[in-house]
Formats: structure tokens, C-alpha cells, sequence
């Protein structure tokens, strides 16, 4: 199988840079292409290919700050990572849009990639997302973005946070977003209730 394999670790500077790099060169994955994507200056080797998030598109980054601020300082004192969740969604975007990216680890945590989260997406053919590392304080994702589902379910999930809808949920966090965002597209998919 052909692929493109990439890595977003935007959270955690050059640590989560440095174990993203690691986690994507001892995968064995056969005539993949290797991106990692990171907020922090870090040097492409063996193979990897390195996009700095903040470099790249900066004036994506701004706007999505600047309404991040405006949305925080008026209704959500009690929401930091909310900026983190927006800016990782927008980075996938940019990794399917601008990269062509079709397998995509959202990195999260101290945690690495393992051999059956790759078997998984080789053998993928209907689940969207994956939760990696579960339990842990910010869960890890793998996203199948060979499919359309996958694609469409970041950029409702991206909307989410870009209308500052995300704040209207109970417990927001970016699994809460991603399961209303499932939600919604099977809603649209099956035409809604008859």
C-alpha cells in the first residue's frame, strides 16, 4: 500500500518534536512517505520530512488566535486548551490540504506509535479516526484520511472550534468535538429523521 504517514506533534515543543521523529523512524512502514509536523524548529532526517507549523502558515495561525483570544477572554477563563484543539485541527487541515496527507497521528502525550496502530490503518476501509493512548490526560488520534468521512469529520470538527460552538458544550475537549462531529455527519449522511 502507498501512503503518506504523517505526524502532528503541536503541543509540546521540541520534546514532542524529538519523540514524533522517533515514534516515525522506527515504524516499519514499506515506501511511505514520512511528515512530521511540529510548532518547533527541529531538522529533518532519515527519511522524514519536517513542516513547521508556525512557519508555514502564519496567516492562518493568526486569525485562528485572534478569535481564540476574543472567544476565551469573553466566555471560557476555564478553557486553555482550547486554542491547542483549535490549532491542531487547523494543522491537520493544512496536512491533508497542503501536503496531500492521507494517514495522519495527531500526537498528544508521552506516547508512541505502535506497530498495530499502523496495521490498523493499513487495514482500515470504514473508521474514520482512532483513539491512541486512551486514558491518558490528552489522548492521541490516528485519522484515516484516505476516506472522504475522515476529511469532512475534521473540517465540521475544525468549524466547531473556528464559530466558538465548542464552548456551548458541557465538557468540551476535542474527543466531545470529534463524536458531535461523527454525530452530525451521519445525521447528514442518512438524511435526518424521517
Amino acid at each position: 500500500m502507498s501512503y503518506s504517514l504523517a505526524i502532528l506533534a503541536a503541543r509540546c515543543g521540541p520534546e514532542a518534536a524529538q519523540r514524533a521523529y522517533e515514534a516515525l523512524t522506527s515504524l516499519k512502514v514499506q515506501g511511505a512517505k514520512l511528515l512530521l509536523f511540529t510548532d518547533h524548529k527541529f531538522e529533518g532526517r532519515g527519511g522524514v520530512k519536517v513542516r513547521n507549523t508556525e512557519a508555514g502558515y502564519p496567516a492562518d495561525t493568526t486569525d485562528l488566535r485572534n478569535t481564540a483570544v476574543m472567544l476565551m477572554a469573553s466566555a471560557a477563563p476555564s478553557r486553555p486548551d482550547y486554542q491547542i484543539e483549535s490549532y491542531e485541527l487547523l494543522c491537520l487541515e493544512r496536512a491533508i490540504q497542503k501536503e496531500g496527507c492521507n494517514c495522519i497521528v495527531l500526537l498528544r502525550a508521552p506516547w508512541d506509535v505502535s506497530e498495530r496502530d499502523i496495521e490498523w490503518l493499513e487495514k482500515n476501509k470504514s473508521e474514520p479516526y482512532r483513539i491512541l493512548g486512551a486514558g491518558a490526560e490528552h489522548e492521541s488520534y490516528a485519522f484515516d484520511c484516505r476516506l472522504r468521512l475522515t476529511r469532512k469529520l475534521i473540517a465540521v470538527a475544525a468549524d466547531f472550534y473556528r464559530s466558538g460552538a465548542v464552548l456551548s458544550l458541557r465538557n468540551p475537549s476535542l474527543a466531545s468535538v470529534l463524536r458531535l462531529a461523527t454525530d452530525v455527519l451521519s445525521y447528514e449522511r442518512f438524511g435526518g429523521e424521517k
